[in-house]
């Protein structure tokens, strides 16, 4: 555990049989589009964010995330050269006496390839790193795997992925699904959990 927090949060978070929306989901709010693209070509544009952000993540490319009490003084490149100096062990503790608190990261890596499986009484985190290569796309009640990297693990071309998301948003006309299994993902955890033991 990196953070002394990470158990209890776990075990209040998977343990607690809430509906997750509402609860516990966090949301984003886009800002409004200055430039009106098309729904296609906004998808496609925050399919090569995350795949960038992801692939930083994964190869240690970010900044640490740190709060600063004062950013005019520790939000700094002056501040971030004082601490690479410091030995790893220490270099918190350098940044606590300047009054900037790094936050712990180590949930980062479940934006990416992560789910939690609805179980009786306490749900399970998982998270798969091994090859995958695609997204999941949610249309009308149906579900859409769009592989989005190369083999080797390189992002497909801009063009490639505009077109597939082109396809999906103008050109599949499919009907709304009558029974969307998405639903189910927002009731009480616990008969979530018996209705996905018995789909499996």
């Amino acid at each position: 555990q990196t953070s002394y927090i990470s158990t209890p949060w776990f075990e209040m978070y998977l343990k607690s049989r809430l509906q997750l929306i509402l609860n516990f989901n966090f949301f984003l709010i886009f800002a409004e589009d200055q430039k009106e693209l098309k729904p296609a070509a906004r998808i496609t544009n925050y399919i090569i964010s995350s795949v960038r952000f992801m692939n930083s993540l994964r190869a240690n490319w970010l900044d640490p995330e740190v709060y600063h009490l004062h950013p005019t003084k520790t939000n700094t490149e002056q501040f971030r050269k004082y601490l690479r100096f410091l030995p790893k062990r220490v270099s918190s503790y350098g940044a606590f006496v300047q009054n900037a608190y790094p936050l712990d990261m180590s949930q980062y890596d479940r934006l990416f390839n992560s789910t939690r499986i609805p179980k009786h009484e306490c749900d399970l985190l998982v998270s798969n790193h091994n090859n995958i290569r695609h997204i999941v796309v949610i249309k009308n009640g149906h579900y859409y795997k769009v592989n989005i990297l190369e083999k080797n693990g390189d992002l497909l071309s801009a063009e490639m992925i505009a077109s597939i998301m082109k396809y999906l948003c103008e050109d599949l006309n499919e009907e709304e699904n009558p029974y969307p299994l998405g639903y189910f993902t927002a009731d009480k955890r616990d008969r979530w959990a018996t209705i996905r033991e018995q789909i499996e």
